[in-house]
């Protein structure tokens, strides 16, 4: 059941590594390597029973100097242990549009759609639920050279409705921080 599990697991990075790939050639073509990016970030997801962290990778084009669209995976690597042998996992998968400040030192604001599933493993019991709605973030970053950027982002994610098939209302955020790559 464990491999079976960390195989899913696996698979799932490497499609999400592939999306963000095309997403990033995508931006390449349309944005002549002027106005997209490509982001690494790392942070920890919180909900109300647990903190797991999470890697992201995101892309993004620049339509004006502030307005944007921004695409973003994260996949869990750091579980948390619940306790009696049960950990819980997150993957969201969003598409934002988004508001920078010009500047050395800018705010940044997105809004958009967001799914996030969650999967609790233990010995004994196995569930699974994801919840797809409206996120939200704030942030702020300075620039480093000409070509990169430091972010620290908050990120609120849609509320999870059921959890293996039981009624739940449960939310999580993400702060994570990161670095930004024009291309």
């Amino acid at each position: 059941m464990k491999y079976q599990t960390m195989h899913k697991r696996s698979s799932t990075f490497l499609t999400m590594i592939t999306l963000c790939s095309a997403s990033t050639l995508s931006l390449i073509s349309v944005s002549a390597l002027a106005d997209g990016y490509i982001g690494v970030h790392y942070g920890s997801l919180h909900s109300e029973d647990a903190d797991m962290g999470n890697l992201g990778f995101s892309a993004g084009y620049r339509l004006t100097d502030s307005i944007g669209v921004e695409a973003q995976l994260t996949q869990t690597l750091n579980e948390d242990n619940l306790g009696y042998g049960a950990t819980l996992s997150s993957d969201t998968q969003a598409l934002y549009a988004t508001y920078q400040s010009t500047g050395e030192f800018y705010f940044k604001a997105k809004a958009g759609l967001a799914k996030i599933d969650y999967n609790l493993e233990s010995d004994w019991y196995d569930a699974s639920g994801s919840g797809t709605g409206l996120s939200f973030g704030l942030g702020m970053g300075v620039v480093i050279g000409d070509m990169a950027r430091l972010e620290l982002e908050f990120t609120q994610m849609p509320e999870l409705e059921k959890f293996g098939g039981e009624p739940m209302n449960a939310s999580g955020n993400l702060m994570s921080i990161g670095i930004a790559l024009d291309i």
